[in-house]
């Protein structure tokens, strides 16, 4: 599943069983999930309603024309402002998924979830042995996206699994306007996007590194990547197309140095701000990083960016996921 961001979120958990819990609160995947914890659903119905607030990622990069008001109109994406969301101390707010338990006292599992069947919050059931047919009634209806029995086996590895399932769903629901642009405008024929290699790659990067929210750069699929600390990373990355055109946009200007190093792969260009677009090829040399290569066929050229200031200023006081679980 390809996602133009990812970040932390909070997964709301609704169980009149304090015990049960506190105990899968333990569970979950830490850099990934931010547990609120709800043992009465009538309360949490009331936060959901009244209270919670998300941070609106899409207008971060949906563009509307100017006759918005009328229902055809055209919605652009600007790509490029993706990684803005970075800036919003809000974000972490967010709640991706919600996972309640079907029998409860004040108001049972389905009753809850019609409630917030609207919302894009995406809905898991925690059942038992009886419970498992009407779960899947609830499936079927839509009301929820998953649901696992208390009594797995493995529940443990279950939750995890599910919940990261549903948020890649909860960020691709909002954000899957922007990879379908690319993907299906054929101007962007050089996209890293379409290479079966490439969310492999963004996977072992952020493993490496680290890594616990990225954000869509480029129509290339370079990444703006954040570690626990805010600690910022460019994952640059590039198609053999766009190295080709590249080299045959500098051979013409460009020292020696530059334009074999572009044609052998050795390096890859990255540029971001206007400024670092308006770069003659004889400026290349400060604009060029140590890539590695991914394949023979349709290969995948990669570089990792320390200086995220050079292209993208204005990032020196974001609030990171560390300072997010401290203040809370």
């Amino acid at each position: 599943m390809m996602l133009a961001c990812f970040f932390p979120t909070h997964v709301l958990f609704l169980d009149d069983n304090s015990n049960h819990l506190n105990s899968i609160a333990t569970e979950v995947d830490e850099f990934k999930v931010i547990p609120s914890l709800f043992n009465n659903s009538v309360k949490a119905l009331h936060y959901l309603q009244n209270e919670y607030k998300a941070c609106s990622i899409r207008q971060q990069f949906l563009v509307l024309p100017e006759d918005h008001e009328f229902a055809h109109s055209t919605i652009n994406v600007d790509i490029r402002a993706i990684h803005r969301i970075i800036i919003n101390p809000r974000r972490f707010q967010d709640i991706s998924v919600l996972v309640s338990d079907y029998s409860m006292p004040d108001m049972h599992g389905l009753d809850f979830l019609k409630h917030i069947q609207k919302m894009k919050i995406k809905k898991m059931m925690l059942t038992g042995e009886a419970d498992a047919n009407l779960a899947i009634t609830a499936f079927n209806n839509g009301l929820i996206q998953k649901f696992i029995r208390k009594d797995a086996m493995d529940f443990s590895h279950e939750l995890n699994a599910a919940i990261d399932e549903l948020q890649g769903q909860y960020f691709s629901d909002l954000t899957g306007i922007v990879i379908d642009s690319i993907i299906n405008d054929p101007n962007y024929h050089y996209s890293c996007l379409n290479n079966p290699r490439y969310p492999g790659l963004l996977e072992q990067i952020c493993q490496e590194l680290k890594i616990v929210e990225y954000y869509l750069l480029d129509e290339h699929g370079s990444c703006l990547m954040a570690d626990l600390e805010g600690n910022l990373t460019i994952l640059a990355v590039k198609s053999e197309a766009s190295m080709q055109e590249h080299y045959a946009f500098a051979k013409e200007e460009a020292e020696a140095n530059i334009t074999e190093a572009l044609q052998r792969g050795d390096k890859l260009p990255f540029f971001f701000s206007a400024q670092d677009l308006a770069t003659p090829p004889t400026q290349w040399e400060n604009y060029l990083y140590p890539a590695k290569k991914i394949g023979t066929k349709a290969p995948l050229y990669y570089a990792i960016i320390r200086e995220v200031n050079k292209h993208i200023p204005g990032l020196s006081n974001i609030t990171s996921f560390k300072d997010y679980l401290e203040n809370l």
